[in-house]
């Protein structure tokens, strides 16, 4: 009997470890972007992420000089988005001395996924955000968009994350004594 428990036990832990599942990290999500990107001319970055622009901007840069990309910075970037902030930061290219160029916009979208969780005599709603990355690649000067796609970071622990509150449905606690009462009525009242 003992070794038929064992055996349970080891199926067990082995179901476990077999249903875990790394999350998406940020360093996936910037090699799967890296590997998109087109590198035979020169390359500017337009990142809005957020908190994590700066370290998005670093991991990506790092990545795409790995592979021989020509990268450049716009030096214009901040005075135009001083004057204005909805204007798109396009570079001139004919003041670098360029042809054409591909301008890679990454930016950050937030969603709220919801979920309910119910029982008998309640229900829980929990909120977790799904980080939604959009990278646009964009053909310079001609602003032809070749390329857009969408990378998700899910949240990290779907168990312990997210903002939730119990809520008590009004009607089951009245049913339920409704229930008990009525069996009780009837055991009280059997002859």
């Amino acid at each position: 009997m003992k070794k038929y428990w064992l055996f349970v036990c080891f199926l067990l832990l082995i179901s476990e470890l077999l249903s875990f599942q790394d999350p998406v990290t940020l360093d996936e999500i910037t090699s799967e972007i890296a590997k998109e990107i087109q590198i035979g001319q020169p390359i500017f970055l337009d990142i809005n992420c957020g908190e994590w622009n700066s370290e998005l901007t670093q991991k990506l840069s790092n990545l795409l000089l790995a592979k021989g990309a020509d990268l450049r910075y716009n030096l214009q970037e901040t005075a135009s988005a001083q004057s204005s902030p909805e204007a798109e930061n396009i570079p001139n290219l004919m003041a670098l001395g360029l042809d054409n160029a591909l301008l890679v916009q990454i930016k950050l979208n937030i969603v709220w996924q919801e979920t309910v969780k119910s029982s008998f005599f309640s229900y829980r709603t929990e909120r977790y955000p799904v980080h939604i990355f959009e990278i646009r690649q964009i053909q310079l000067p001609a602003q032809q968009v070749l390329k857009i796609t969408t990378h998700n970071l899910p949240r990290p622990n779907p168990e312990h994350s997210g903002m939730g509150s119990w809520h008590f449905r009004w009607f089951e606690p009245l049913v339920a004594g409704a229930a008990i009462g009525s069996l009780v009525f009837l055991l009280w009242n059997f002859d």
